[in-house]
């Protein structure tokens, strides 16, 4: 079952990554773009992705993955962190990095 610590570390392991709370709440930022963030609880995750991935999300496993929206805009997933399998997860999360970084820093990524 994923944890915070889980989501620190393959976050940070991407470049240019920060940690910086959002809304009191763990984020993390590439380029200063907030890309994911967990709840104060540890219990959800909050993904800025595509589109693309979120339809694939939701439709792959509804019980786990929700739509984020701010407002009526679609902005990304709200997953349940403890359903999430940890190579999942580091998918999610390297996706999300690369939807919120500059297209430059994106492709510097090799993996």
């Amino acid at each position: 079952m994923p944890s915070l610590a889980d989501v620190r570390r393959l976050a940070l392991a991407l470049p240019e990554t920060v940690e910086k709370p959002h809304f009191g709440m763990p984020g993390f930022r590439v380029q200063d773009k907030g890309f994911v963030t967990v709840t104060k609880d540890g219990t959800r995750v909050f993904l800025h992705t595509s589109a693309d991935e979120v339809a694939s999300a939701v439709t792959d496993d509804p019980q786990t993955y929700q739509e984020l929206r701010r407002g009526p805009t679609l902005i990304g997933i709200d997953a349940d962190l403890a359903r999430i399998p940890i190579n999942r997860l580091q998918y999610l999360i390297t996706q999300a990095w690369r939807h919120r970084a500059t297209k430059k820093l994106a492709a510097t990524l090799d993996w």
